[in-house]
């Protein structure tokens, strides 16, 4: 019978074969013999490459799993096909649109939020902590990161008009249409209990499961790999902005990404990324929201345009309140995506040094 073997060598490489043979010499795993072991120790003993194929798998797997169930539920629970549920518009049912966005919140969890959370788990004995997920050593920097990500709203609307004049083609054109028409049913709001359930699904769960995916494992990934924080945010962003919308809006999108990194790395707290998405999100929600009742929020959002006195006080609260928080800052520091602390490592040393005695 025929077994994979691993060879696990010294510096945590790893490479497979099969053999026909049971033998198992020091250093060669049976496969199950290595998944044994691989689920017995914390993934930051391995190699960089490997953190990331298993990050990778994980979220492959989980995604998987929750678009396969969703296939094979939703539409038996709710009575509405997979394709109704993901082309929903203005003029459809309450029901349906309930229903389109209890599919956007399991997915949310399912793409996002579990494989953070797993994947920290099983990486790092402070899972919590390697997520970002400390106290805010000042309560300014909350306010800060919140007035920050506000102040930037009316210029990322700017920014998101002035490129709806380029012409993408006709496929980025079909896609933005979409999302506008998804966008649109979503925030059809008529009721406070539609609008409660909207605001989770568009503000609270994406301001956590996002930060926890993006900000919580990517960026920390890259940066751990490179040590520049401007590269590592950049790759941060450019994955948070290809993963939403459309070509329309890839550049705000990566811009908000952008700045959330910036965030994170000065307060050194997620808890100020999670609060400043959930107003950037919930804020959009509630003017909405509100434009049913106001003629004036509803005129500046039908015509999307900003008025060039929000746009000129965004700027000059976004360069204040930046400058604010740049003078406050608590950052990271130089090592902060190391898995092991330096206690850690003066532990490692001196146990390597016993042995060799």
């Amino acid at each position: 019978m025929r077994n994979i073997y691993i060879i696990y060598t010294k510096y945590g490489h790893v490479q497979m074969w099969l053999s026909t043979s049971n033998y198992c010499a020091n250093g060669v795993l049976p496969l199950q013999e290595f998944l044994k072991k691989m689920f017995n120790r914390y993934w930051r003993d391995y190699p960089w490459f490997m953190q990331v194929m298993l990050f990778g798998l994980m979220v492959f797997t989980f995604a998987f799993f929750f678009l396969f169930a969703a296939n094979m539920l939703i539409p038996r629970i709710t009575g509405y096909s997979i394709n109704a549920l993901f082309s929903v518009n203005e003029t459809s049912s309450p029901a349906l649109i309930q229903s389109s966005l209890t599919l956007q919140l399991i997915s949310a969890i399912g793409v996002f939020a579990l494989p953070a959370i797993s994947f920290a788990h099983l990486t790092h004995p402070r899972k919590w902590e390697y997520l970002g997920l400390r106290k805010p050593v000042k309560l300014s920097h909350l306010v800060l990161s919140v007035l920050i990500i506000l102040a930037a709203l009316p210029i990322f609307l700017e920014l998101a008009s002035l490129i709806k004049l380029i012409d993408f083609g006709k496929g980025a054109n079909e896609m933005q249409g979409r999302e506008e028409q998804i966008q649109k049913a979503y925030l059809n709001i008529k009721t406070p209990a539609q609008f409660a359930f909207t605001f989770l699904v568009i503000a609270i769960v994406p301001a956590v499961v996002e930060e926890l995916f993006f900000r919580g494992v990517v960026f920390r990934l890259v940066y751990k790999q490179n040590g520049k924080l401007l590269l590592s945010a950049i790759v941060s962003a450019i994955v948070f902005a290809l993963m939403h919308g459309s070509p329309y809006n890839y550049l705000s999108i990566f811009l908000a990404g952008l700045m959330l990194c910036y965030i994170y790395y000065l307060t050194g707290s997620l808890w100020c990324n999670i609060a400043a998405h959930l107003f950037y999100n919930g804020i959009q929600v509630y003017l909405i929201y509100l434009s049913g009742s106001n003629q004036a929020i509803k005129t500046i959002i039908e015509s999307n345009k900003v008025p060039m006195y929000y746009f000129l006080g965004g700027v000059i609260v976004f360069a204040v309140c930046l400058y604010l928080l740049f003078k406050s800052r608590t950052p990271l520091g130089k090592y902060w995506a190391n898995d092991y602390t330096q206690e850690e490592m003066e532990q490692i040393a001196n146990s390597e040094n016993n042995k060799e005695q």
